[in-house]
């Protein structure tokens, strides 16, 4: 399947859910990426939680939790236009709340296992 282009590129899109505002989007060598500052940072974060989990890497389920709070308040003095967030402080965020999330998912899948006893 070819995501570049065509069918996949545009499934890719729908399972991003991502506003892709441009001026929020980084640019890296000319090419402005698909997703804004904050997903692409979710992304990445999301993806290194989950891999330094199975490489042994252990937070308790709290401190996760907490690493999406910043990118919630990012996000909601934004909204109700408090101040205006930079693509920085998006991909900071991003990647804290991304990280966050990928250990609660694994601690999750790990004690659903664990319940049904697989």
């Amino acid at each position: 399947m070819e995501i570049a282009g065509g069918a996949g590129r545009q499934f890719l899109m729908r399972m991003m859910r991502c506003h892709r505002i441009p001026e929020r989007c980084l640019v890296i060598a000319g090419w402005r990426m698909p997703v804004c500052a904050r997903c692409f940072g979710s992304y990445v974060g999301h993806i290194a939680g989950i891999i330094l989990f199975l490489f042994g890497v252990r937070l308790h389920w709290g401190i996760c939790l907490a690493m999406v709070v910043p990118m919630v308040v990012d996000w909601g003095l934004q909204r109700y236009r408090v101040i205006m967030s930079t693509n920085g402080r998006r991909v900071i965020t991003g990647l804290l709340a991304g990280f966050g999330m990928g250990v609660i998912q694994i601690i999750i899948l790990l004690m659903f296992f664990k319940w049904i006893q697989i």
